[in-house]
């Protein structure tokens, strides 16, 4: 037993450092490389965050309703490292569209490329933790080969790793969105170990600090939260529902914590931080444009694409944006699904390749139904998660289906 749980122990170290020579160098060669069109508004946003930080005007913590305070705060950081001075000089803030901030750096004999890099280097830290995390959280449902099949097809995937090495949202809400979903269901089928559910909860709220449409999360935590009252024997109903909603009283209070302790600006005017953040995705969504535009949030002009263009859109954006490694894992997935193995696929992991998927559709049905939004890598989450479930389906192919369970 010893010499099995010592062997066990020497696989998982040994998996955590194979995760590592995977992520570390895909995300660090060539990071150099010249800007996308998106990271110049992100490296003068979070320059301004930091000018905002050190001069103690945390209402001006506020530059777009994502809101971004992840990214800003990378950027921050890395202006720390290698800019520190920054904040003396008396510029006040840059206007993200002109180009004053970089002339203001070459003043001071100081690159803009630099400070990309610097957020760059911090960002993939940032992925690699929570990817480690994810890995981690998946040891504790399955066997840690198809954790690590798991965990490193989402990360290596190419459309993934292409995003993930720039300074944008969508690579670091992916991951943090993903080990949310698996706290929570670690802790709903492993021993409700109360850490794992404030790591989902943190999660959650880290989540929410990068994009707002991280919000869709809260209904498969919900549904996930409906199954265990369901499922749950030997107590009372009033019983069952009050655990339930210990549970994500406490989940939602620590995300609604971490949300508040890294933003300043909800220190000094949450109502306007909030209304920023929220307030314009409503109305980017059901009204076309922001509320400077609108004006105000009308649920009488609220409208949806209810054709299915959208829709379709980004399933042909995921479709070809994925490989064919992904499509056979999903196969094989639904497979052993559905397979009538003696041995069977544990009731944790069917439910978890439910959840995933239904994580990955809704991101779909989101953006393919609200307005003014169309690029493919706003469903990020679904690329995440349909590669979570293909690397699930090649482990079950690879490891055997009797070794899926914990």
């Amino acid at each position: 037993m010893n010499t099995t749980i010592i062997s066990k122990k020497f696989e998982s170290l040994f998996l955590f450092a194979l995760l590592l020579v995977l992520i570390v160098p895909s995300r660090l060669i060539a990071s150099d490389r010249p800007t996308t069109m998106d990271e110049p508004w992100w490296v003068i946003s979070g320059s301004n965050y930091y000018y905002a930080l050190a001069n103690r005007d945390l209402a001006n913590t506020l530059y777009d309703y994502h809101p971004a305070v992840t990214t800003t705060w990378m950027v921050a950081t890395g202006m720390i490292a290698y800019f520190p001075e920054y904040r003396g000089f008396g510029q006040g803030y840059f206007d993200v569209r002109k180009p004053k901030f970089e002339e203001f750096l070459h003043e001071n004999n100081k690159e803009a490329l630099n400070v990309l890099l610097y957020s760059r280097w911090l960002q993939s830290l940032s992925i690699l933790a929570f990817a480690l995390l994810g890995f981690f959280l998946l040891q504790k449902l399955m066997d840690s080969r198809m954790a690590f099949l798991s965990i490193s097809l989402a990360m290596i995937a190419p459309f993934y790793l292409g995003h993930s090495r720039l300074l944008n949202h969508e690579g670091l809400l992916s991951i943090v969105v993903l080990t949310s979903i698996l706290g929570m269901h670690v802790y709903l089928e492993k021993g409700r170990d109360l850490f794992i559910l404030l790591v989902s909860g943190a999660s959650f709220g880290l989540a929410q600090l990068t994009k707002s449409s991280s919000v869709v999360i809260v209904v498969v935590i919900g549904l996930m939260l409906l199954v265990n009252l369901v499922t749950q024997d030997g107590r009372s109903f009033t019983s069952k529902l009050w655990s339930v909603v210990r549970v994500f009283a406490i989940w939602f209070g620590v995300a609604a914590l971490v949300y508040f302790i890294l933003w300043p600006g909800m220190w000094v005017d949450p109502a306007r931080m909030l209304r920023e953040v929220y307030g314009n995705a409503f109305s980017y969504a059901f009204q076309g444009a922001r509320l400077d535009v609108t004006e105000e949030l009308d649920p009488a002009e609220f409208t949806v694409n209810t054709r299915l263009d959208g829709v379709f859109l980004y399933l042909r954006y995921w479709m070809s944006g994925t490989t064919f490694i992904t499509w056979f894992g999903i196969v094989f997935a639904v497979y052993f699904l559905f397979s009538k193995d003696k041995d069977g696929m544990p009731a944790h992991v069917r439910s978890l390749i439910g959840y995933l998927a239904l994580l990955g559709i809704l991101f779909v049905l989101m953006f393919g139904i609200a307005q003014g939004r169309n690029h493919a890598h706003y469903i990020m989450n679904t690329f995440v998660s349909f590669d979570v479930i293909a690397g699930m389906g090649w482990g079950m192919l690879c490891c055997g289906l009797g070794s899926v369970g914990r």
